[in-house]
């Protein structure tokens, strides 16, 4: 894993349904499952992976259950993905695990909100923790959408399915990634009792890719790779069954990724 050796991928904040994608050539990916054989996840992320040198690890907050671990076979990037000043258009990828595998219970609670500047929003997803790093403030996690026009001036050419976002600690590096590329963006409205939603996932810097303008890509595009969603079984407007960010602590050395992905590929 070359230079991240040292460093540590914190799992605090993530969700049951959030998979890590890994490739031997170190690079690290967060992303959403969406049935027992597909993953959803950020395009610049995996668009140089391998998928013959690329795993998926499963089961990342699932108390006392073992991680397990998935090779790749697939990698599908959206045909209009593409990189402009600084940012990524089109910015998905669906990653296709190998069957057989996976018995998966829960699938990304994928939705849309109408008015994210009145809701309440987190980022979820595994964090790279450098040398002497910790992960006791979540406040680097809570963010806030930006105002679209103030958006649009940063980045004149993201097009309608990208936001910004601004975090809520002070003095935090807004350079920096606060989770791993791909990781999901929850939301809820901020009054009554909504359900917490997937509304996209990170891209790069501080910008998310909203996920319903693409739904009817995802569905078409599996479809056409012959295999399809249950669209009976697609939760994309549930809650999910953990709604609580803050639990389950848990700390997963590199050291571990590095073992298990050297068995995988034995």
């Amino acid at each position: 894993m070359g230079t991240v050796l040292a460093d540590r991928i914190s799992l605090r904040y993530t969700m049951p349904w959030q998979a890590m994608i890994i490739s031997c050539g170190s690079q690290i990916c967060s992303g959403s499952i969406i049935s027992s054989s597909w993953v959803l996840t950020a395009a610049h992320c995996v668009r140089n992976m391998n998928p013959e040198d690329t795993i998926a690890i499963l089961g990342l907050r699932h108390p006392g259950a073992p991680l397990r671990v998935v090779k790749v076979t697939t990698i599908l990037l959206h045909e209009r993905f593409r990189l402009v000043s600084g940012a990524a258009r089109n910015d998905l990828a669906l990653v296709l695990l190998q069957e057989g595998q996976n018995s998966i219970q829960m699938l990304a609670p994928l939705g849309h909100l109408k008015n994210l500047n009145s809701s309440e929003c987190w980022l979820s997803g595994p964090r790279i923790l450098k040398p002497g790093e910790t992960d006791e403030n979540p406040e680097i996690l809570q963010m806030q959408v930006m105002g679209a026009s103030s958006c649009a001036y940063l980045y004149p050419d993201i097009g309608s399915s990208i936001v910004c976002f601004i975090t809520q600690a002070k003095g935090y590096d807004t350079n920096m990634e606060p989770v791993s590329p791909g990781s999901a963006v929850m939301c809820r409205p901020i009054s009554g009792n909504g359900k917490w939603r997937q509304i996209g996932f990170t891209s790069l810097k501080s910008l998310a890719t909203i996920v319903s303008p693409h739904f009817s890509w995802i569905l078409s595009t599996l479809a056409k790779a012959g295999h399809p969603l249950n669209q009976d079984r697609m939760p994309w407007i549930e809650k999910p069954k953990s709604s609580g960010f803050l639990k389950y602590p848990s700390t997963l050395l590199l050291s571990s990724v590095i073992i298990i992905e050297a068995q995988m590929f034995l």
